[in-house]
């Protein structure tokens, strides 16, 4: 008697020790192709290949699977898992945007479950096919086939099949916005929530958020805020009971963006981006990753723990650039900017604020940037930019003076009797505070001077060309309009993608150079030539130049140069490699260096080169020199950049 007690007594403590290492329900399934008769072996196969499908990532594995469920179905007349393997290969299928693949093994189900009669899977043909209609752009064979699916559900009363339908419709009225009939979709698929799978709820719960959060941007009801995080703790416990990790990540993003929306402690918010990174780990999911870890950064940066919030760099930049998605990247130059800064690196601050500029920038549309040229070419037209600027500074250093001054005031009325015990600390105070204000003063004007070098590079070339577009048209060239406009366009989407790159590889920028002087050229009746030496296999794939930096001098040769000559222009720019450095020489035989200095828009000139060699001092050197004949007579300019 005792001995079956202690062996199973025995048994249990194995399994209590143990049970981390209890086989899981793939194992089982696959083990059990051992036992299970032959001509039954196509639904094991099958249930494997679920269970690839939706829980692991393994999409190989999947197709191993389904290949041995489509080769079961040829040796034995199964209709019923021949339509199951057609169903589930056209929602895979539809997964990785094979539409059209798609719809071929859907049109297979759909013959199988009319031939069979089957008004459920008839039903799920409807459903599946409305979803790869909408991908195709037919909204409405979408509507018809959803509409027919759920004309099904409430006939049988299935309630899956209708909050599924349901999701769905909601999903297409959020995608045009029509977020009040998203949200009653919703709730009406919500009356079946208890009546349906886990998995479906989950669903459910999900897209709910979602909407709820859209209203709270929308209204800023705090009622609608307070569903969605009702509806997340729910979804939550419902993921977590059945270990999907992909809604569970999904859900805890969305409770994230609610704590940062309401200010919640960084610490716990610290801990929710820290269990969202390791759920990122488990999926291995660069999304995820990449959320977790910025939240993480971001309650470093609250708690002002910036050196370990520095710490987490690398993995930052690593995860942004695998994700390549410009407003992360921003995100993180800004955490990083911050963090240099208040460690006092303000060499390192100044570049991640400077490429948080670019991407910031970069993120306007194009409409917005012609905007801004326009307003820009005005001011320059009228001389009024300088005037403006004028004025913000002084109003922003009276501001100063009178906070520093209504400072010091309220300091000696408080403290008048320590006035000679403090007065030495109080000059440490003052000293660190101004030296504090002006090394920001200087941050703030080096970053404004990039960006007004990217704003302003270009305004007089644009301007000139729409007026040479409009007289292409007037003069009835049409034709040479046309190439012009074309070439215009392709001109401005360069320089868009450009300025948002701090460096480019040196063909693109003299690609950009060679399509900016064609234009100039047949704006300017071809009066001047041009001539472009480089020799691509002198040079390594990973050699780099700032962007945009040589079409400044180029501009500066036809308009300081060729266009006061009496000469036929001419323009040679060359980029060859000596030393491992990198030379660009920008040539012409215009009036020169000298005639410029004595012209009127010799300032004008003088601030272009200053900002070139702002640019240009961290990595190499610019110089600029008049070139003469053995007469003595002045031959043009040459501009040199050497970058180490």
């Amino acid at each position: 008697m005792l001995k079956p007690i202690l062996i199973l007594t025995i048994l249990c403590l194995s399994q209590i020790v143990l049970g981390q290492n209890a086989p899981s329900k793939l194992d089982l399934l696959k083990s059990s192709l051992d036992t299970v008769p032959e001509k039954n072996q196509g639904k094991v196969y099958f249930k494997i290949a679920r269970e690839y499908l939706e829980f692991s990532p393994d999409a190989d594995s999947f197709m191993v699977y389904m290949n041995h469920v489509k080769a079961h179905t040829d040796n034995y007349e199964d209709n019923d898992l021949l339509y199951d393997y057609h169903y589930y290969m056209g929602t895979r299928l539809y997964r990785y945007a094979k539409y059209e693949e798609a719809a071929e093994h859907l049109k297979f189900a759909s013959e199988l479950s009319a031939f069979s009669n089957d008004s459920l899977n008839l039903a799920r043909m409807y459903y599946a096919n409305g979803i790869i209609q909408n991908q195709l752009g037919n909204e409405d064979a979408f509507h018809e086939n959803l509409f027919k699916a759920l004309a099904i559900g409430d006939a049988l009363k299935h309630r899956t099949l209708q909050v599924t339908v349901l999701v769905a419709l909601s999903i297409q009225s959020g995608r045009k916005k029509l977020i009040d009939k998203q949200d009653a979709l919703l709730k009406q698929a919500f009356e079946f929530v208890d009546e349906v799978s886990t998995r479906t709820k989950i669903n459910l719960i999900t897209e709910l958020v979602q909407v709820k959060l859209n209203l709270y941007e929308r209204d800023s009801l705090d009622t609608d805020l307070k569903t969605a995080q009702k509806l997340i703790k729910q979804g939550v416990a419902l993921a977590d009971s059945i270990g999907n990790k992909l809604v569970l990540a999904n859900l805890k993003t969305k409770d994230l963006f609610i704590k940062n929306f309401n200010g919640d402690d960084p610490e716990s918010y610290f801990r929710l981006g820290d269990t969202i990174e390791s759920l990122g780990i488990e999926l291995d999911d660069p999304y995820f990753l990449l959320v977790g870890s910025l939240a993480k950064a971001e309650s470093l940066i609250k708690l002002k723990r910036f050196k370990e919030a520095l710490l987490l760099k690398q993995s930052l930049l690593t995860k942004a650039e695998k994700v390549n998605d410009k407003a992360y990247l921003r995100d993180v130059y800004k955490i990083l900017s911050v963090a240099y800064y208040e460690t006092g690196q303000y060499k390192s601050a100044y570049e991640f604020n400077d490429k948080y500029q670019i991407y910031n920038d970069s993120i306007l549309s194009l409409e917005k940037a012609m905007a801004y040229a326009e307003v820009v070419e005005k001011y320059e037209s009228e001389k009024k930019s300088k005037e403006i600027l004028e004025l913000t500074t002084v109003k922003e250093n009276l501001e100063l003076a009178a906070e520093l001054k209504d400072s010091k005031l309220k300091q000696q009325f408080l403290f008048f009797g320590f006035l000679l015990v403090l007065l030495a600390a109080i000059g440490m105070i003052i000293y660190y505070w101004q030296r504090r204000r002006l090394i920001n003063e200087q941050f703030k004007n080096a970053i404004n001077e990039q960006k007004l070098l990217r704003s302003q590079m270009n305004p007089h070339f644009l301007f000139n060309a729409l007026n040479s577009i409009k007289r292409f048209y007037v003069d009835g060239r049409t034709e040479e309009a046309n190439d012009f406009l074309s070439d215009f366009s392709l001109l401005l989407r360069k320089i868009l993608d450009q300025s948002s790159k701090v460096s480019v590889p040196i063909k693109e920028e003299l690609e950009f150079l060679k399509l900016y002087l064609e234009l100039e050229k047949l704006r300017l009746n071809k009066k001047m030539s041009f001539e472009i030496n480089f020799n691509p296999s002198d040079f390594n794939y990973d050699d780099n130049i700032p962007s945009l930096i040589l079409q400044p001098l180029v501009e500066n040769s036809i308009w300081h140069g060729i266009l006061k000559s009496d000469r036929a222009g001419k323009i040679e720019v060359s980029v060859t490699k000596e030393d491992g450095k990198i030379r660009c020489v920008v040539q012409d035989n215009g009036i020169g260096y000298h005639g410029v200095a004595d012209s009127k828009n010799h300032k004008h000139q003088s601030k272009g080169l200053k900002l070139i060699r702002e640019r240009i001092k961290e990595i190499g050197s610019f110089n600029i020199e008049q070139i003469y004949d053995r007469m003595g007579n002045s031959m043009g300019t040459k501009a040199e950049l050497i970058i180490n």
